[in-house]
């Protein structure tokens, strides 16, 4: 399966895998909502979803590894890029809300942590270089298409080289046993 992006409400939608009911499976692009609260993270499918923060909390890593996904169409090392850049936004988003409010909101803070300049630079420039390298990461690239394909269509002509190897070795086989069958009689 190759990679895929549909508009759907006016965001993009990226195809990253499919569900274990069959159904394609899309991680949505990101908004900035109340200037500090990203909404980011929806893998969303026909009548599935989860939110991709749920890999990280359950110890998986890689869509992959999840159990509600049946297939990933990104390669590991893709799955693996991919997960370092959703792992430094939400890290990133921590930090943005912790700065913007000046507690992590818990209990009464003991020290005032705010910095809105930070949660602004964080916001505005570090998580759009985010965004920026995921929708590169899973855009379809045609050159990257067209090598998978070459790469796939060469390993369909090793598949048959080495099936057709080792029908002729076992008929080679064959024919050596039946010669020493004929010179034993």
């Amino acid at each position: 399966m190759k990679k895929e992006v549909i508009i759907e409400d006016g965001k993009k939608h990226y195809l990253v895998g499919i569900f274990n009911d069959g159904s394609k499976a899309y991680l949505v692009e990101g908004e900035l909502r109340m200037d500090s609260y990203w909404h980011f993270g929806d893998l969303k499918g026909k009548d599935n979803s989860f939110y991709y923060r749920d890999i990280f909390n359950t110890g998986y890593y890689k869509i992959s590894s999840h159990p509600n996904i049946k297939e990933s169409i990104l390669t590991t090392d893709e799955e693996w890029r991919l997960s370092e850049l959703m792992k430094a936004f939400y890290i990133l988003e921590d930090a943005a809300r912790l700065l913007k409010i000046g507690s992590c909101g818990i209990s009464k803070p003991g020290i005032d942590l705010k910095n809105p300049y930070i949660s602004v630079k964080i916001n505005k420039e570090l998580v759009p270089k985010i965004f920026k390298a995921i929708d590169e990461l899973l855009t379809p690239n045609p050159v990257e298409e067209k090598k998978r394909e070459e790469y796939d269509a060469l390993c369909e002509q090793i598949d048959k080289v080495v099936a057709q190897h080792d029908k002729v070795t076992k008929e080679l086989k064959e024919l050596r046993d039946l010669q020493r069958a004929m010179e034993l009689d």
